[in-house]
């Protein structure tokens, strides 16, 4: 697969996942550095060390536990000899110092990077995730509450609004809200490992966008059959009330209302045959 490939390969990180961590990595895009440069995928500026590379990871899941959509990053830095100078991992919109003398583990030359459970974030030991208040309670009680999160990047190439981020919210509250054992193993949730996941930055851009728009339509599609449900019981109860008060009909036409203005914002036709890869 070329020279670059097999360089990403050869220093991805191995992670460690929470035993009850429910999302698995869709792919991870590599971008590698032998100049100061600017990141394609997140706002920092990438300087290698002279003579060196610095190759970036960026680790795409569809969910967070608390938003659709999540990119957390590792980048890996080498001397000209091919040595590890330098890990960094993101940490909730910061980026942290992964290589620790006395904790960083090393896998051959992949360093050990350990998941946030439903976060994503990475530190090098779980022991730091101690320092995280709402840990356990954006898990669950907190799931979902930040809806569809874009970042600046996508704007333009995928939207939301607050319906879309309320229907988010209760799709993952109710289909991954968690408990973590804070147990950590080396077998990722969906059992591939991150060689098998790596792909260049540009191919996970496509993939990612074409993730999101397809979430958001099965998402927005399950709405749209609960829409249709309530207004065929109201309009059910409404010819049974119809009998006895013949203006009735302004109750379910409302409620046809609403349903047409969901459909304007979201098609039927953009919501058939969706199948999710």
């Amino acid at each position: 697969m070329g020279r670059e490939y097999e360089t990403a390969k050869a220093y991805v990180p191995h992670l460690r996942y929470d035993r009850a961590e429910p999302f698995s990595l869709a792919g991870i895009g590599y971008t590698i550095f032998a100049d100061r440069k600017k990141s394609p995928s997140c706002r920092r500026i990438i300087e290698p060390v002279s003579g060196g590379l610095a190759i970036e990871y960026a680790f795409y899941y569809d969910f967070d536990i608390q938003h659709l959509y999540d990119l957390e990053h590792a980048f890996v830095y080498l001397d000209r000899e091919g040595k590890v100078t330098g890990v960094e991992g993101s940490f909730h919109g910061k980026f942290l110092n992964s290589l620790i003398e006395g904790v960083t583990e090393f896998e051959g030359s992949h360093p050990v990077l350990y998941v946030q459970p439903g976060k994503h974030a990475v530190l090098p030991t779980p022991e730091y995730f101690k320092l995280v208040i709402d840990r356990d309670t954006a898990c669950n009680r907190n799931a979902g509450e930040d809806g569809f999160l874009i970042s600046p990047m996508f704007e333009g190439r995928l939207f939301t609004d607050e319906v879309l981020d309320r229907k988010v919210e209760e799709y993952i509250r109710r289909n991954y809200a968690f408990g973590p054992t804070w147990e950590f193993t080396d077998e990722s949730p969906d059992g591939r490992s991150t060689e098998e996941l790596l792909m260049p930055y540009e191919e996970l851009d496509i993939l990612i966008v074409r993730r999101m728009r397809e979430w958001s339509k099965k998402i927005a599609g399950d709405l749209r059959n609960e829409l249709l449900t309530a207004n065929s019981r109201k309009a059910a109860d409404g010819c049974s009330d119809a009998l006895k008060r013949p203006n009735i009909h302004h109750r379910t036409c409302a409620l046809a209302g609403d349903l047409r203005n969901y459909n304007s914002k979201f098609p039927e036709s953009a919501l058939m045959d969706v199948r999710m890869p």
